[in-house]
C-alpha cells in the first residue's frame, strides 16, 4: 500500500501541533496552576500517579513499512499494540530503526495506518466521522533538532505562530507567548526580539518546546529531548520536564534510546526492536532486565551500568536504581554486612 502523503495544511498543522478548524476559537486560562509542591514531594507524586482506565491513545495490531511494494520496502512496525494514558509520561525507548520514530508519527496523526488501528480517546482516528485535526490539536511535538521547527526569524514571532494561525488579539498572543516562555524558563522581554540564529542549542530547544506549549496541547512528545546537550544543559532541561509534568498536568511521551534520565523521569517503558514490543514496564522493572536492555541497543542509566558492572564483586547487587544515591546505599548496606567486614571489625584489638 504506498504511503500517504499530507498536504502542506496538514503538515504544518500536524508538525506544530495545534490549529482549530476555521473560525472556531476557544477562551482557555494561559496561566500557571498553584505552585509547585518541593521536588522531593513532586517526584513522590510522578512515581504513586496511576494511569486512568481508558487511554488517550492506543494502537492495535499496528504495521506498516516503508516503500511498500517496492524493492526497498523495510517494515518500520510489526504488530504493535500499546497504550498511552492521561497523566501519565511514557518513555519510548530503543535502538536505531527499532519504530520510535514511525509509531510517534501514529501519535500525532503524521501517518495513516495502512494494517491496525489506532484509538484517540477510544475513538478510530480512520473512522469517517474522525476529524484528524482534533488530534494534530491535541499532540505536540518537540523534534530532536529544535531547527526542524524554528521557522521566524525571531523567538517572539516563532512562538506566537499558533495563536496567529489562529486568528487571536494581538493582546491576547502575547499573554499567550509571554506564559509560554515563562513555562520553559526564558523571560519574554529579554527573548521576544533575539534571533533566533543567536540562540544556544539549549536556548533552542526552550523556545521550541515553548511553540508547542502555545497550542496548550493535551498531549506532549519530546523526540531525543537532550540528545546533545552537555551534562549541564541536560540537567537544566530534564528538571524543567519534571516540572511542566507536574504543573501542567501534560501527558508526555519521551523518545530515545538512552535511558539516562529519560528514565528517571517516566511512569512506564515502552521498549521497541526491530518494529515490536519488546519489553514495557515500570522503569524498576525493566531496569531489573539490564542485560537484556543492553542486549535490545540501548545505553544503560549510569547506576544501572555501574551496578552491573559491579556484580562480580556483588552478585546481589540490584540494578534496578534510577539515581546515584540509590546506588550508594545499595552497596554500603552490602559492605557493611559482608563477612569480610565482619571478620574486619572482630579483628580490631580493644582497649581498657
Amino acid at each position: 500500500m504506498p504511503e500517504v502523503v499530507l498536504t502542506t495544511d496538514e503538515l504544518a498543522t500536524a508538525l506544530t501541533g495545534q490549529a482549530l478548524p476555521a473560525g472556531e476559537k476557544q477562551e482557555q486560562s494561559h496561566h500557571p496552576v498553584d505552585p509547585a509542591p518541593t521536588q522531593k514531594e513532586g517526584e513522590a507524586q510522578h512515581r504513586d500517579r496511576q494511569p486512568a482506565a481508558t487511554p488517550l491513545i492506543e494502537t492495535r495490531h499496528l504495521h506498516f513499512t516503508y516503500l511498500d511494494g517496492t524493492p526497498l520496502a523495510r517494515p518500520a512496525l510489526r504488530g504493535v499494540s500499546c497504550q498511552l494514558f492521561p497523566g501519565e509520561t511514557l518513555a519510548v525507548l530503543g535502538g536505531a530503526q527499532a519504530g520510535k520514530s514511525t509509531l510517534i508519527d501514529f501519535f500525532n496523526g503524521l501517518r495513516r495506518a495502512p494494517a491496525g488501528t489506532v484509538f484517540f480517546e477510544g475513538r478510530d482516528v480512520a473512522g469517517p466521522k474522525f476529524d484528524l485535526t482534533q488530534l494534530r490539536q491535541a499532540v505536540g511535538v518537540v523534534f530532536q533538532q529544535p531547527e526542524a521547527q524554528l521557522f521566524e526569524d525571531t523567538v517572539g514571532k516563532d512562538v506566537s505562530y499558533v495563536p496567529r494561525r489562529k486568528k487571536l488579539a494581538p493582546a491576547t498572543s502575547r499573554e499567550i507567548v509571554a506564559w509560554a516562555l515563562t513555562q520553559v524558563g526564558l523571560d519574554y522581554e529579554t527573548f521576544r526580539l533575539r534571533y533566533i540564529h543567536a540562540l544556544s542549542g539549549g536556548e533552542k530547544r526552550r523556545v521550541a518546546l515553548a511553540g508547542v506549549l502555545a497550542a496548550q496541547p493535551q498531549v506532549l512528545i519530546l523526540d531525543e529531548p537532550v540528545a546533545g546537550l552537555d551534562p549541564r544543559g541536560r540537567g537544566e532541561l530534564v528538571a524543567l520536564i519534571r516540572d511542566l509534568t507536574r504543573r501542567l498536568s501534560l501527558t508526555v511521551v519521551l523518545v530515545g534510546n538512552v535511558l539516562d534520565d529519560l528514565i528517571a523521569l517516566a511512569d512506564r517503558v515502552l521498549v521497541l526492536h526491530q518494529g515490536q514490543v519488546a519489553l514495557e514496564g515500570t522503569p524498576r522493572a525493566l531496569l531489573r532486565q539490564a542485560k537484556r536492555l543492553e542486549a535490545l541497543g540501548l545505553e544503560l542509566c549510569e547506576p544501572a551500568r555501574i551496578a552491573l558492572e559491579l556484580h562480580t564483586a556483588f552478585p546481589d547487587l540490584p540494578t534496578d536504581l534510577l539515581d546515584l544515591d540509590e546506588l550508594e546505599s545499595a552497596l554500603l548496606r552490602r559492605l557493611t554486612s559482608s563477612p569480610a567486614n565482619g571478620e574486619r571489625e572482630s579483628a580490631r584489638p580493644t582497649t581498657v
